[in-house]
């Protein structure tokens, strides 16, 4: 790819993502969905995820979890300028220790990523280039402070309920192509896709 560069040009080349990539995004993924489980077992809908869609977790076996998780890009956002902490700590409850420790895991993937893998990061986790320096200039001690805040982490589609619906409740393999599809163009107009996906239900 050549971009422009005042009055030179500057070739860039992107490498493809590998298998351990892809895998580590999984993972990510997957350690959402366990969470928003455990959570919906005690009957908190963590993340933003709706309460009704958090209740459909709850009874999910791994194998069904591992399914979703295969989405081909984060379930989560990573919002550093919604960050909000406080200089007192209180102790967290179990619950909160998980997410804690969620919030540490993708973000240090995610600072690794920033500096290692712009293209990936950027393709998978979809963060943004302000986030993306923002994520540069965090030293690697700042995180588990950053990994408190409530508001740093949330699921992702927030406002396309029927993206999370169809991951969750439908099997369709049709219906998991066209996932698939949304995931690897992040610019579609998601009210126009929330529209083909409820015309494609069998419960619409």
């Amino acid at each position: 790819m050549v971009i422009p560069n005042e009055n030179r040009l500057e070739t860039v080349h992107y490498a493809p993502p590998d298998s351990d990539e892809i895998e580590e995004l999984q993972e990510l993924n997957l350690l959402l969905l366990i969470h928003l489980r455990s959570a919906a077992r005690e009957g908190v809908s963590g993340f933003g995820l709706t309460p009704a869609l958090a209740r459909k977790l709850r009874d999910f076996p791994m194998s069904k979890l591992e399914s979703i998780a295969e989405f081909p890009r984060a379930l989560f956002v990573i919002a550093l300028d919604e960050v909000a902490i406080t200089g007192e700590q209180a102790i967290p409850d179990p619950l909160e220790s998980s997410r804690r420790s969620l919030a540490l895991t993708i973000l240090h993937s995610a600072w690794n990523m920033s500096r290692r893998r712009d293209f990936q990061a950027r393709l998978f986790l979809r963060l943004s280039a302000r986030t993306l320096r923002r994520l540069r200039t965090t030293a690697l001690s700042e995180l588990p402070l950053i990994a408190t805040s409530s508001s740093v982490i949330h699921c992702d589609f927030s406002g396309s309920e029927s993206i999370w619906q169809s991951l969750i409740l439908e099997d369709d393999f049709e219906l998991t192509r066209a996932l698939r599809l949304v995931a690897l163009h992040p610019d579609v107009d998601f009210h126009r896709q929330n529209r083909i996906l409820a015309l494609r239900s069998p419960n619409a």
